[in-house]
């Protein structure tokens, strides 16, 4: 690994700015990893694909993804961005979000997602709607970008606060420990798992988990949604957003 000196940056004597100046020579450095990481990945596997959590700004986020660094990051103020939307029944976070998020990265090089392993689920910051739910679904997983779901999201699972509410077995039928195990899980199980489980909601063609499939299948199926950009268009109404409010074009 080539690990070339840092620039020199002549700050003030206090903690503050030497701890800025250790800071900016650190992630030049962590930038010259991730290079050499990625050369390493990719000449072992070309089609190999590595995504990274930088929890920031996407101004803070865009430079890993840049140079050969990583193929992706997960791009949080898109995530904020819908459940502030869905929430709040007004699609100006989305919006402005959209257009920051297409000037800023490379093409197509960052995850969408709602929530993460270390926040509150989103069902919950949802309130437990499925209707929420299955809006802020067909907005990411219908907008360019690579996808991601969280394990449980699909069928509506809860927690908040501690990490591990967040992180609960899965809950696949209304059996004993959810079916997620024959053994007594580590954590506890999430509480409606009685109702919120795949073999419940597989049943049920109005569920979360088959608005889900249905889709991911679109997706699939459709190129436009995988390699597209997004053009919004003007709309006086300030109305919850929908798939008619976006014009989806191949890039490539």
């Amino acid at each position: 690994m080539n690990y070339q000196k840092a620039p020199t940056f002549y700050f003030a004597t206090c903690d503050d700015m030497k701890k800025s100046r250790f800071i900016l020579i650190l992630q030049q450095n962590f930038f010259l990893l991730l290079q050499d990481f990625n050369a390493s990945y990719k000449k072992t596997n070309p089609a190999a694909f590595a995504i990274g959590e930088v929890w920031s700004a996407t101004a803070s986020i865009v430079p890993y993804v840049e140079n050969n660094r990583l193929d992706a990051c997960f791009e949080f103020g898109l995530a904020g961005a819908i459940l502030t939307s869905v929430n709040n029944k007004n699609t100006e976070a989305i919006k402005n979000q959209i257009k920051v998020v297409a000037q800023a990265y490379p093409s197509l090089q960052y995850g969408t997602f709602l929530t993460n392993h270390d926040q509150d689920r989103v069902y919950t910051q949802l309130g437990n709607d499925t209707s929420k739910m299955k809006l802020a679904a067909a907005q990411y997983l219908t907008l360019p970008g690579v996808p991601f779901i969280y394990y449980g999201e699909e069928i509506g699972m809860i927690g908040s606060g501690a990490d591990e509410n967040k992180r609960k077995p899965m809950q696949w039928t209304a059996g004993t420990n959810a079916g997620f195990s024959t053994q007594t899980p580590w954590q506890t199980l999430g509480t409606n798992y009685i109702t919120n489980n795949v073999q419940t909601l597989s049943a049920n063609k109005n569920s979360i988990w088959n608005y889900y499939q249905k889709l991911i299948q679109a997706r699939n199926e459709n190129e436009a949604l995988r390699k597209g950009y997004v053009l919004i268009l003007d709309n006086q109404k300030n109305t919850n957003i929908g798939l008619q409010e976006f014009i989806i074009k191949p890039l490539f």
